[in-house]
């Protein structure tokens, strides 16, 4: 998970972007499962000790959260 926090460090770096890793990983971990890849692969690059920390990230995507809210009203 090191490895994998230091590429997203300095990839956030490197494109002027500011926050904390998490942000950055929690952005990767849902543009990865917009553009359909497995959970189990997103889980495999990310390390987690737990898939539902990927769920969980996933289930929190304010586009998806945003597109239920529309189909409500």
């Amino acid at each position: 998970m090191d490895n994998f926090n230091r590429v997203i460090r300095a990839r956030m770096k490197a494109n002027g972007l500011e926050g904390s890793i998490d942000s950055g990983l929690r952005t990767w971990t849902v543009d990865r499962h917009r553009e359909e890849r497995s959970l189990e692969r997103i889980w495999a690059y990310r390390s987690d000790a737990d898939i539902e920390t990927v769920r969980r990230a996933i289930g929190n995507d304010p586009v998806r959260i945003g597109a239920l809210v529309e189909l409500a009203y």
